[in-house]
Formats: structure tokens, sequence, C-alpha cells
């Protein structure tokens, strides 16, 4: 029987390179960094469901490049913006409410101190 010489498969880390470029592309390192991903490199994959992912440096997340996508992500987020509007609206209708119960309740404790006699407990 001869002797075979196995030699171990090298190992592959993917990773990610994302600029103006190339927005997504794969990059195949063999081994892995000691002291964390440096840039350009990106560690996270994107998101699957994403059909022209970009990576956003001031976000830390992928994002949707894709024109099509994006039009929904911008009616979608202006729908929450109107939903938000809403709550505001109604948030600052019920705080001006509690304020003017809170003025009219610090006048009836006025008008009540005002009316107390002074008990000092019976000292003289």
């Amino acid at each position: 029987m001869t002797e075979e010489t196995i030699k171990p498969a090298v190992q592959q880390t993917a990773y990610y390179l994302s600029n103006e470029q190339y927005p997504c592309l794969l990059v195949g390192i063999v081994g892995e960094f000691d002291k964390g991903v440096p840039y350009p490199l990106i560690a996270e994959a994107p998101d699957p469901s994403l059909k022209n992912p970009k990576f956003n440096r001031s976000l830390g997340k992928w994002v949707e490049m894709d024109p099509e996508s994006q039009g929904a992500q911008i009616a979608q987020l202006q729908q929450e913006n109107d939903a938000l509007k809403k709550s505001n609206s109604a948030l600052q209708s019920q705080l001006s409410a509690s304020q003017k119960q809170m003025g009219e309740l610090g006048i009836m404790v006025a008008k009540g101190m005002a009316n107390k006699p002074t008990d000092n407990g019976g000292a003289q």
C-alpha cells in the first residue's frame, strides 16, 4: 500500500467589498484577520432579499440600491411618516389638555391655601 500525502483543505473566509465601483463583491480570503476586518472589507453578508445591495458605512448596514425597490421603500417611509405625524398631533393635543388641567388645579390649590386659616398647632 502506498502512502498518500493528504494536504489540508485551504480554509477561505467570505468577506465583501462595497464601494462605488463594486457595490457588493464577494471576496474570499484565506485565513482570518486577527485584529478585525480591515477597511474596505465587510464581514457581514447582505440580506438575500436585497436585489442590488450596497453597504452604507454611515448606517453600518446593507441597503437596497435597486431603483424599483427604492420606490417601494419611499412609499413605505411616507406612510410611516404620515402615521408618526398623526400620532404626534394626538400626543400634542393630550399634552395641551393635561397642561390646562394642571393650570386649573394650581389655581384651585392656590385659592384653597388663601382661604385656609393658619394653624400653627396651638403654639403661641
